[in-house]
């Protein structure tokens, strides 16, 4: 393997990855992270946007219990697959420089886990119908637990590729995946499969993104296993597994207690509003959060780098972001009702709560990758775990209210962790709390000035269908809030769409 080097310019030359092909010229960090996050918007507008049109047809198809029992399947999915799968790569995406021998022993780590989680799965499917009071859920358990295979084997390779800032075959192969997933079930929905086509679509999806990810990533496994880096996977995976069973009980406690106290009825209307919530979250800080740890990981050994890396991000996922959030949060009823009609009304309040709280978790999980970041995985677990304990009990006090308010549970314990965790992380790299509420306090205003004038103008309009009271409140909105940046951080909006219009992350 050649090593690189830095010219002059900050440019990284010469780098031969072996198992893949000899890498060009690499160029500086800023226009790789930029690059790097216009094909993340890529992917995540076109993903999320074909899923959403997807998930429109389908709700019109198809009746709350079938989004339930998938939503029930994938809350088991994704649990094992961030317990386990997930964790492989980390160690890897640490290092400054990981060699073809630990990213193929991730590889077939991976590859394992992979198959004992979906046996573990077929597993549970035998006792799933007595315990969430749901006959047939079983049944469509189990030909799901096939995904946990096919996310093993596209992981390793999913990682290798975001640690090289190879975003653009992620997009490729994100987008044809999604594509033939979706024509494969709104198919089958329309030849009366019910929910089978919801199984279809994610089994085909799945596979054909697989399948793609193979043809087009120029990394490959090979079959020398380093014994050195299965232990030191064993010991991260030790380490983290406390924090990231607090992690899964926090991201899917929310599912698991709707259906089993409210049943598959209520998981499938509160999974429409979480599922538009993870769409919009997606598209929103997909870009920033694709490129964080990497941008952060080169800037580790440099504190003054790191801070200005740190803060340059910060302003610019929440002057995008804040409005995002809040934004849709007061136009919640109209975006439910125009996308999946009017019997999924009752998921408004769900999106709305939920989309405050992306807000929050986009600050907690950037505070808690720079506590990972400086080995501190026993602080983010502490935060996580009160995180979630003040979720279940407030869940225990709150349900009995109905489900429109039913996220708020899962939103409202924010007001006590991320202070902590931002504390935690800024000492970590030397910065004052001022200095990150100075980044973010502008455009959270301004977002808060743009939703006051939202509520007021939804008041004031006169009646009107559906798609014009949302084109009329998201413009007034827009401009309302641009208006606001441009009189209290006219200077952090000029730098915004300066790093947008010339496509170059400048930290500081």
């Amino acid at each position: 393997m050649t090593d690189g080097h830095e010219d002059d310019r900050g440019v990284v030359i010469g780098v031969d990855l072996p198992g893949s092909k000899p890498a060009a010229p690499v160029r500086s960090l800023g226009v790789r992270a930029i690059s790097g996050a216009m094909w993340i918007t890529i992917e995540m507008v076109s993903v999320q946007g074909l899923s959403l049109v997807v998930f429109s047809i389908l709700a019109h198809l198809l009746n709350p219990k079938d989004f339930g029992y998938v939503a029930i399947s994938f809350t088991f999915i994704y649990s094992l697959k961030s317990l386990t799968i997930d964790q492989i790569v980390t160690p890897m995406m640490r290092k400054l420089k990981a060699t073809h021998e630990e990213w193929t022993t991730a590889f077939w780590i991976s590859f394992a886990l992979g198959i004992g989680c979906a046996l573990i799965l077929c597993g549970i499917s035998f006792l799933a119908d007595r315990l969430f009071h749901a006959d047939g859920l079983g049944r469509v358990i189990r030909p799901m637990s096939l995904i946990l295979i096919a996310l093993s084997l596209s992981r390793t390779q999913e990682a290798w590729l975001m640690r090289n800032f190879q975003m653009r075959v992620l997009a490729i192969r994100s987008v044809i995946g999604m594509l033939i997933g979706a024509v494969a079930g709104v198919g089958a929905a329309l030849l009366g499969l019910g929910v089978w086509s919801l199984v279809i679509q994610q089994c085909v999806g799945s596979f054909s993104g697989l399948a793609m990810l193979w043809l087009i990533t120029p990394w490959r496994p090979g079959l020398r296993v380093s014994l050195a880096t299965t232990r030191e996977i064993l010991v991260y995976l030790r380490a983290i597994s406390g924090n990231a069973a607090l992690g899964v009980l926090n991201q899917n406690a929310d599912t698991a207690l709707v259906a089993l106290i409210f049943g598959p009825v209520a998981v499938g209307i509160y999974s429409i509003g979480k599922r538009l919530k993870l769409a919009l979250q997606m598209v929103a800080t997909g870009p920033v959060n694709g490129v964080a740890m990497p941008a952060l990981s080169e800037s580790q050994d440099n504190t003054a780098r790191l801070q200005r890396v740190f803060l340059t991000a910060t302003r610019l996922v929440f002057t995008c972001c804040a409005p995002i959030f809040l934004g849709a949060a007061a136009v919640a009823s109209p975006i439910i009702v125009l996308l999946f009609g009017a019997r999924w009304a009752g998921a408004s309040g769900v999106f709305a709560w939920l989309s405050v709280g992306a807000l929050c978790s986009l600050a907690f999980d950037y505070f808690g990758a720079v506590l990972l970041l400086h080995n501190r995985p026993a602080w983010l677990t502490a935060l996580t775990a009160i995180q979630t304990g003040l979720s279940i009990i407030l869940f225990a006090l709150m349900h009995i209210f109905g489900p429109r308010i039913i996220a708020a549970p899962f939103v409202l314990p924010y007001i006590v962790t991320v202070p902590f965790c931002a504390v935690l992380a800024l000492r970590l790299i030397n910065l004052r709390v001022r200095q990150w509420l100075r980044a973010v306090t502008p455009p959270v205003f301004a977002a808060l000035v743009m939703v006051a004038g939202i509520f007021w103008l939804s008041a004031a309009l006169p009646e009107m269908s559906i798609i014009e009271r949302l084109a009329v409140l998201c413009g007034a909105g827009g401009l309302l809030y641009a208006a606001t940046m441009a009189v209290v951080a006219r200077d952090t909006l000029a730098s915004t769409v300066n790093i947008i219009r010339h496509r170059r992350l400048k930290p500081g």
